[in-house]
């Protein structure tokens, strides 16, 4: 039954896809139906009940723990901007439907603008479909710290790649205070800005993959001298890991894809597309480098992962017309493999509302 309910969620995103493909309305008819959308999706996961994530009861504590003045919450000193939301929604309510609800749904929406400012609107609903089914039970019910920080830490290097500074500098600062861990996408910008027009480039993007395949051991080696308390908790064994396979539907869809862009499309995307190579390559060489630690190698590649989800879509830049269809209907196949593989994360939907 409770399969059912999240089987449910995704369908009605797919309803509302279909509904504005074939129906086509004015503009500000969709803005309102893609809000509608956003809201029902946090309200569905705000609403939860605690155990049907492992997170929920931790986050709790956590914000029980720290005291009510602003003073405590600058002196715990870790992630204030999560905390400062949390505050926020306290004004109206001690309990934490809404403070969850509120979450989501910031989460939700700074994803759905990342959708429709990647390509400026064009394949705004397929981008937000795979990001959807990838990442909505894992960020909106599981990992609501880290999804929050990492639609904020996206949206920013759009605004960076636009170079609207300003804005640019906002979305970081508050991504950062909320978790620092999406800071690392800045970083990777960074980097990118030094190599992109080097000549190596090209031959870089394509060997890191593979790289990683080989570098697992080495790394293993290395991380804990790096000793750093958030590292250490997932490197000392007071937090269960286990090894990640590469045979997951997540890594090879991406793995062939990568590849598929390198040897076939490359020379046909414009250079301001070639940064979602650049991100893509690396996400797959952390993801196999650090195989060996499911949850650093996970969360490493989620920091990036947004970018792989535009990755996926940009076969369409370069594909025939008949060639477009049959690839967006993949894409929708593995938007649904996505999904059904993050639906083992969640136990079954109890809600307070629904």
């Amino acid at each position: 039954m409770y399969q059912m309910l999240y089987t449910g969620v995704i369908l009605c995103l797919c309803l509302t896809g279909l509904f504005k493909i074939y129906v086509s309305p004015k503009k500000h008819f969709q803005s309102l139906m893609l809000l509608s959308m956003a809201i029902f999706l946090s309200v569905f996961s705000g609403s939860r009940k605690p155990l049907v994530d492992r997170d929920y009861l931790g986050y709790t504590r956590w914000i029980d723990n720290i005291g009510s003045s602003f003073s405590d919450v600058v002196a715990q000193g870790k992630d204030i901007g999560f905390i400062l939301i949390y505050k926020f929604s306290s004004i109206f309510s001690d309990g934490y439907i809404l403070f969850f609800t509120l979450v989501s749904f910031l989460s939700i929406l700074f994803k759905l603008k990342f959708s429709s400012t990647i390509f400026n609107g064009k394949f705004t609903l397929l981008i937000f479909f795979l990001i959807f089914s990838r990442f909505y039970l894992l960020h909106d019910f599981t990992q609501v710290r880290a999804g929050l920080a990492i639609a904020l830490a996206s949206y920013s290097i759009v605004f960076l790649m636009k170079y609207h500074k300003k804005k640019t500098y906002l979305f970081v600062l508050l991504a950062g205070l909320i978790h620092l861990s999406s800071l690392l996408l800045i970083v990777l910008y960074v980097i990118y800005g030094f190599i992109k027009n080097k000549r190596m480039f090209f031959f870089l993007l394509l060997a890191l993959p593979l790289l990683g395949i080989f570098m697992g051991e080495g790394i293993k080696n290395i991380l804990p001298l790096i000793n750093s308390d958030r590292l250490n908790v997932y490197l000392n064994g007071e937090y269960m890991t286990e090894k990640v396979s590469l045979l997951t539907s997540y890594y090879l869809v991406r793995f062939f894809v990568f590849y598929f862009l390198m040897f076939i499309c490359y020379s046909k995307l414009i250079s301001e597309y070639k940064i979602y190579l650049f991100f893509t390559s690396l996400s797959l060489f952390f993801h196999a480098a650090l195989s060996w630690n499911d949850a650093i190698a996970l969360r490493t590649v989620e920091v990036i992962g947004l970018f792989d989800m535009v990755t996926l879509i940009l076969p369409l830049m370069c594909l025939n017309n008949r060639s477009r269809l049959l690839y967006g209907f993949l894409i929708i196949i593995v938007g649904i493999l996505f999904y059904m593989s993050t639906m083992k994360i969640v136990n079954p939907y109890e809600s307070y509302i629904f």
